[in-house]
């Protein structure tokens, strides 16, 4: 038996059907048609389905890229806004009221939205402070010398005549004690500057001697005629507003049954109160 090159089967053999015809080993192909929309050598299906993989992948990047730009955008410009907001100082509430708590609040941490800080303004004297109180005082008027008192320091001089004539215009003086050789007269007088009142009781609080200085009508006092007597007063208004009470303690010398016996000396118990006018 002889077998042909191009066969698969020997010639000649005997089979149900007869003779097989020989199988070719290029079978033909099927020619591309324009109207079948497939690529020559594509499995028929189309161009889609054998790229999945590509198409998975570009649809994944686009999107990646696509959240990655909003979400720039979005947290720049929430980071441009915080950045604005917190360039702008916050809002100073200033208060008076001392109280306050003194301790900043930042903005937000606040029903106010602002720094709330108590500033304590400055304190002023307070009307009718004590200044000092039952001070011992003596003026005196003897050997031709006047005495003269500064209520608000306070302070007490003498002078001579002489003396009184050439600084008359600096000296300070709320109230002295004087006379004349003449008349033999002596006069507790108060300074131009000075509001006074005689009271025949003390007293007791700044608010009453102030409202009986304020309606005034002291000048002065003879005192060869001793018109004053112990425990009697003076109210006073200086000229820079100081309330000052001056309690009669005691007269030195002098002789009160003449009538031109002026006492030497005169003593006070004073006090003195801060004015309303510092």
């Amino acid at each position: 038996m002889t077998m042909n090159a191009d066969d698969n089967v020997p010639n000649g053999s005997n089979t149900p059907s007869g003779n097989i015809p020989p199988i070719p080993l290029n079978p033909p192909t099927t020619p591309h048609s324009p109207e079948s929309g497939d690529a020559p050598g594509s499995s028929g299906h189309g161009w889609l389905p054998d790229h999945k993989v590509q198409v998975a992948v570009a649809v994944i990047g686009f999107l990646g890229v696509a959240v990655t730009a909003l979400f720039q955008y979005f947290g720049g410009n929430e980071d441009d806004g915080n950045a604005a907001r917190s360039s702008t100082p916050p809002e100073v509430i200033q208060t008076n009221d001392a109280s306050e708590s003194a301790t900043p609040t930042r903005a937000g941490n606040s029903p106010s939205d602002g720094i709330t800080v108590s500033s304590t303004p400055a304190i002023d004297p307070q009307p009718h402070a004590v200044v000092y109180e039952n001070k011992s005082l003596a003026i005196s008027w003897a050997d031709w010398r006047r005495g003269a008192i500064d209520l608000d320091v306070p302070s007490v001089r003498s002078f001579s005549t002489e003396e009184w004539s050439s600084n008359s215009d600096t000296i300070k003086w709320d109230l002295r004690y004087w006379g004349t050789s003449v008349t033999d007269s002596a006069y507790l007088e108060v300074s131009n500057s000075v509001s006074a009142a005689e009271l025949d009781d003390s007293p007791e609080s700044a608010e009453q001697c102030a409202s009986e200085a304020q309606v005034g009508g002291y000048t002065a006092a003879s005192l060869e005629e001793w018109p004053l007597h112990v425990g009697n007063a003076l109210c006073l208004i200086t000229d820079r507003g100081n309330v000052v009470r001056l309690k009669i303690t005691k007269f030195v010398g002098g002789d009160s049954r003449r009538g031109d016996a002026p006492p030497d000396r005169v003593e006070f118990e004073a006090t003195m109160w801060q004015g309303e006018q510092p």
